[in-house]
């Protein structure tokens, strides 16, 4: 499944579909998508599964790569895990 998204329209999805990946091949995909499991916002790495509301609303490229299996070492470190509003 390929899927494109936008927060602003339609078209926006159908245009970052094409600009991500546009020579698509699932099988080449899936191949390389085995060795690797990462999150990137704007080009820097991120190891946290939480992101800031700064981060959700002021716009960028979120991508995310993931392997076959759960990497279990991922966003693991105490200081990944999302703030307590205590």
């Amino acid at each position: 499944m390929k899927a494109g998204v936008s927060l602003v329209s339609i078209e926006g999805a159908r245009a970052n579909l094409e600009h991500d990946i546009p020579d698509w091949d699932f099988d080449r995909v899936r191949l390389a998508a085995r060795q690797l499991w990462a999150d990137v916002l704007d080009g820097e790495a991120i190891d946290r599964a939480w992101l800031t509301h700064e981060e959700l609303t002021g716009g960028g490229i979120l991508k995310f790569t993931m392997g076959p299996r759960p990497n279990k070492a991922w966003a693991s470190a105490a200081e990944a895990r999302p703030p307590s509003p205590n």
